[in-house]
């Protein structure tokens, strides 16, 4: 990967500097998953598995990525696994949709990609308030981010 941080060397580029790098580190750590592709990343006995396994799930965020869904799906045991592209034109009316679905207990768990999501699709799929469908914040749609966010949301495990 080319690395033209040097170019963004002044204040006004802090934050975008930031972010870049913060994007870079984790397709960074989402290669290394990759690359272990055989070694299950969620032990056997996980807590969370009452969450996930055979349960209806969507991801909203992000563009699908076919080898990342299908390594969810394996991974956490997800009976289907729909995942939602967001764009600026198109997200949050697939969200009110996606609100609606929630509503009528067509799912089980949402995931939500806050790497790749606004804070108004956010608060439009938190604010559901679908009883019957659980909704976990991740930062990213690797393994591990999902992971710990069914932790954090769904079973009071902070990681810190």
């Amino acid at each position: 990967m080319l690395d033209f941080d040097h170019l963004l060397g002044g204040a006004e580029f802090t934050r975008l500097l930031a972010s870049v790098r913060d994007e870079r580190a984790e397709r960074e750590r989402e290669a290394r998953e990759e690359e272990v592709t055989e070694v299950r990343l969620v032990p056997p006995d996980w807590a969370g598995f009452a969450f996930t396994k055979g349960m209806r799930v969507a991801i909203i965020g992000g563009d699908e990525r076919p080898e990342r869904r299908e390594r969810l799906r394996v991974e956490f045991g997800f009976g289907e696994l729909e995942w939602i592209e967001t764009s600026p034109n198109a997200g949050v009316a697939r969200v009110h949709d996606l609100a609606q679905r929630m509503k009528n207990g067509s799912l089980d768990l949402v995931v939500v990609l806050q790497a790749w999501v606004s804070h108004k699709i956010t608060d439009i799929v938190f604010g559901t308030g679908a009883p019957a469908c659980e909704v976990v914040l991740s930062a990213t749609y690797g393994v591990t981010q999902v992971q710990r966010a069914v932790e954090r949301y769904l079973l009071g495990i902070r990681h810190d």
